[in-house]
């Protein structure tokens, strides 16, 4: 079975033994070294000069609530761009907080126009600015993040990114685009075993840190054990940190822009060959992720496309919600080759087909 999910996605061979190694006490030196190469590693990925990492036990979906929980109080402004249902999560989490949220939504596959962001950071008296990098539910990438982030550090703001299915695959310069808080997992474009998340936090974040939450997502906690001891508050995935030194490792040496390009290619063969056999893109052509590439299938039921696949060995995923039967979203992260995407596409013309035949 091929994965070409939008994650979790097919680790390497190297990778996913790594896993094996003995297990070791999250409380000894063995650990410490684990950790702090983890951390080193990520510092480059997230494109951090100065600040820290908090590494977690959890998905993607841990790292954006800890990040949002412990960076926004009650009470608190917040604009919130949102293209697609992880932009809605986000905020559903920050409106669980207790704060006011103002959200400025995008039609499907499009973005939100960063002079209207601009605009409206200048006319309000926001503390937050708060979205996804790459929208997993619909393959937009806002790469108009440096420009509002830009905007709204002028005005004073804290800026929190979701980047769960972007690190990696998408260009990310956190200290150069002046980022707070930028979340993560493992298991998407680092192409490594779901079960560590992370938050990538700028100075002025880790002096905004609030306390008083439950444990597990008090991120406090996360950057001062780091701080003093070299450890986590909690019990980590001890085997999974193991996993994930090694990807980063193979990232960093065939170097991170040339990584992100990898996953640019992969996704450019599949926005030009799939409109061929009748799939169009959803996203407009400058906002389509590198990662996650989404099309419409028309009149033919997307489910029944993900399903006739899977029988023939490769598993991608259906659209989410009021999509699953309009969209299939076919992920780019992982181990696996323009090759196998050549499969894919061939695989797919044989299923279009015999969906046409029962039409």
């Amino acid at each position: 079975m091929k994965l070409f999910t939008p994650g979790p996605v097919e680790v390497s061979p190297e990778v996913l033994k790594e896993i094996s190694r003995p297990v070791v006490s999250h409380r000894s030196q063995e650990f410490r070294e684990i950790l702090s190469d983890v951390v080193e590693g990520l510092t480059r990925i997230f494109g951090l000069d100065s600040g820290n990492i908090a590494v977690l036990a959890g998905s993607g979906t841990t790292a954006v609530d800890a990040m949002i929980w412990s960076l926004v109080s009650p009470g608190d402004e917040i604009l919130a761009l949102v293209h697609g249902e992880f932009g809605r999560r986000a905020v559903a989490s920050a409106e669980m907080r207790g704060a006011k949220v103002e959200v400025l939504e995008a039609p499907l596959g499009k973005v939100v126009d960063p002079e209207l962001v601009k605009e409206r950071i200048e006319e309000g008296e926001y503390t937050h600015l708060l979205l996804v990098h790459n929208e997993t539910s619909t393959g937009v990438a806002y790469r108009q993040l440096a420009r509002v982030a830009e905007a709204a550090k002028d005005r004073g703001m804290l800026v929190l990114v979701d980047a769960v299915s972007g690190l990696g695959g998408e260009e990310l310069h956190m200290s150069r685009w002046h980022l707070d808080a930028v979340a993560s997992c493992s298991h998407k474009a680092l192409a490594s075993p779901p079960g560590v998340s992370f938050v990538a936090l700028s100075d002025e974040a880790v002096n905004g840190l609030r306390g008083e939450l439950p444990p597990i997502l008090d991120l406090r906690r996360y950057v001062d054990f780091y701080a003093g001891r070299k450890e986590t508050p909690f019990t980590p995935a001890v085997n999974n940190l193991y996993a994930l030194r090694r990807a980063l490792e193979l990232i960093i040496n065939m170097g991170i822009d040339a990584y992100v390009e990898l996953h640019r290619r992969k996704a450019s063969l599949l926005y030009r060959e799939l409109p061929r056999l009748g799939l169009p893109p959803l996203p407009d052509e400058p906002v389509r992720s590198n990662t996650v590439t989404v099309f419409r299938t028309g009149d033919m039921n997307a489910k029944e496309v993900v399903s006739l696949l899977l029988e023939r060995g490769f598993r991608i995923a259906s659209g989410m919600k009021d999509s699953a039967k309009h969209l299939i979203r076919i992920g780019t992260m992982g181990n696996t080759s323009l090759e196998d995407l050549r499969e894919l596409i061939d695989l797919l013309s044989e299923v279009i087909e015999e969906l046409s035949r029962t039409r």
